[in-house]
């Protein structure tokens, strides 16, 4: 990193542009006469540059969106299993619970009809 006494602490500010108009002027000629300063901007602008976002192609676009779309649905699928697993789970037992008080009730009649008849 350059530490030039001139700008030292102003390049990176000056890259982002939030310098003020004078400050920035400073900069832009103290780099028309230093070597060392301007190649250590150019080096900056360049890694800035890749740094940048980048806009997907309309392809890349729809893979991504399409892949975002299926583990959004994986996922809410997964979340609505653990919802209803509860809910099945409850509809199952009081559907054993009815069922067995159903054949409870035959068995307590068919008894009941039974001791009926021999009476």
């Amino acid at each position: 990193m350059n530490q030039c006494k001139h700008i030292g602490n102003l390049i990176g500010p000056y890259l982002y542009g939030d310098l003020t108009t004078q400050e920035a002027e400073i900069v832009e000629n103290h780099l028309n006469s230093c070597e060392r300063c301007r190649l250590e901007v150019d080096v900056r602008r360049k890694v800035l540059a890749r740094l940048a976002p980048q806009t997907p192609t309309p392809e890349e676009r729809t893979r991504i969106l399409l892949a975002v779309r299926a583990r959004t649905l994986r996922a809410d699928r997964a979340v609505a299993g653990a919802i209803l697993w509860p809910r099945r789970a409850f509809v199952a037992v009081a559907a054993g619970a009815v069922a067995a008080a159903l054949f409870l009730g035959g068995m307590w009649v068919g008894g009941r009809r039974r001791r009926e008849r021999s009476a």
